[in-house]
């Protein structure tokens, strides 16, 4: 089990550290950025990649955290890697905060730079369509934003391009109830652009995507059991749609007290009785809610009532 242990110790720290390297470059990409705005077409392209990488990185890290917890024995061990994997996760999401709030302030803005041809043509339905293809779009108001930041800078922002062809290839990235919501329009000009105020309409206003954020937060599994694996990712949910809550200019104290009584309605009986005992008397700030929750977490580890 110690070989078991190191090794698993080893892999999670080489991960961290290439994690740590992206997020140092991001860091000076987005300062540099906020100095000049020089080459805006390689910094969004790195930052979105950048923002892939750490999410895949934040995934692979929290499964190695789930299995090195299960091998730790002593309790102080088991504390203090709780702690710091929590705070490199809290590392991770700074940043991923940071690039998502950059790239959707610049949203409106020109983000790349196209080279527009001498003299526009009359017709360029024949314009070869660019090789970035970005991804498919089902309808899911929590992902249009990414989808249509794709889309925009890889073709509808695209000057070589006419609007038919804009609208052939929008279609042939649909899926679903995006599809649906469009299928009756003929490929002309004027139903391309259409199809987009349709798309921004019903999956893409704000209080459209909030009231997603609310209804996956209603939506999350309750548990009965004491499972750490249960509880923690209970725990992980909540935190990833508060964060894009947060993101949407939603103050947490705006739907704290609703949130509050959602949160506590999906854990078992004898972790809400924990976290009742240590929050303090009146309304209970979302804040102080996780923070007691992160903490109930941890002495699941070191009392052992999470035993799988």
């Amino acid at each position: 089990m110690d070989m078991q242990l190191k090794s698993m110790k080893k892999s999670r720290r080489m991960h961290k550290m290439y994690a740590s390297k992206i997020i140092e470059e991001t860091n000076i990409l987005l300062d540099k950025e906020l100095e000049s705005s020089e080459n805006r077409e390689g910094v969004e392209t790195d930052l979105n990649t950048n923002l892939e990488l750490l999410n895949i990185k934040m995934k692979v890290i929290e499964n190695f955290n789930d299995k090195i917890s299960e091998l730790l024995e002593d309790d102080d061990e088991i504390c203090t890697d709780m702690n710091e994997s929590g705070d490199f996760q809290r590392y991770i999401l700074k940043t991923t905060i940071r690039i998502e709030k950059y790239l959707k302030q610049n949203l409106n803005e020109s983000s790349f730079h196209i080279e527009k041809p001498a003299s526009k043509p009359k017709y360029s339905i024949s314009a070869k369509l660019p090789k970035l293809t970005p991804p498919k779009y089902s309808g899911d108001p929590m992902t249009f934003q990414s989808f249509w930041d794709s889309f925009d800078s890889a073709i509808h922002s695209n000057q070589v391009l006419n609007d038919i062809s804009k609208f052939n290839y929008l279609k042939s990235l649909l899926e679903g109830n995006a599809s649906l919501s469009i299928q009756g329009l003929a490929i002309t000009g004027e139903n391309y652009r259409t199809a987009i105020k349709i798309l921004k309409e019903r999956f893409g206003d704000e209080q459209v995507i909030i009231s997603a954020h609310m209804d996956a937060l209603l939506n999350i599994q309750p548990t009965q059991s004491n499972k750490v694996s249960e509880i923690r990712t209970i725990f992980d949910l909540v935190e990833i749609h508060t964060k894009n809550l947060e993101l949407l200019n939603v103050n947490s104290e705006d739907f704290g007290p609703v949130l509050v009584s959602v949160i506590m309605s999906k854990l078992p009986k004898d972790f809400k009785l924990d976290i009742t005992r240590k929050m303090p008397q009146g309304k209970w700030k979302i804040i102080d809610l996780m923070n007691c929750f992160r903490e109930e977490l941890i002495a699941l580890y070191i009392y052992g009532k999470g035993n799988e």
